[in-house]
């Protein structure tokens, strides 16, 4: 008997995505809810990869590539007024809450 590196046993042999997701969300208690309202979403696909990615504070930003040493500042450059993480991107930049009040 095969076992998984979650330590359960794989019965027939064959790895599954839904075995490996079942085996991930037990050990952590219970999946995160956002996992199912993102991918039930039934928008296009690039705007839920977009949302999951917000979600998972997973956007590559200009604070994200500073912190790593890929850039050399950590402005936006939109607006070159703040540092660019997600929040500025959708929220606090002036070019997007001019977005925000045409919607």
């Amino acid at each position: 008997m095969l076992i998984s590196q979650f330590g359960k046993p794989v019965t027939d042999g064959r790895f599954t995505l839904e075995s490996t997701y079942a085996s991930i969300s037990s050990q952590s208690g219970q999946a995160n809810p956002l996992f199912k309202v993102v991918w039930r979403w039934s928008g296009p696909e690039r705007t839920r990869i977009l949302l999951w990615k917000t979600a998972q504070q997973a956007l590559v930003t200009n604070d994200f590539r500073a912190k790593k040493g890929m850039s050399l500042s950590n402005a936006c450059h939109v607006c070159d007024v703040a540092s660019e993480n997600a929040v500025h991107c959708f929220r606090d930049c002036p070019h997007a809450i001019q977005v925000w009040q045409i919607l």
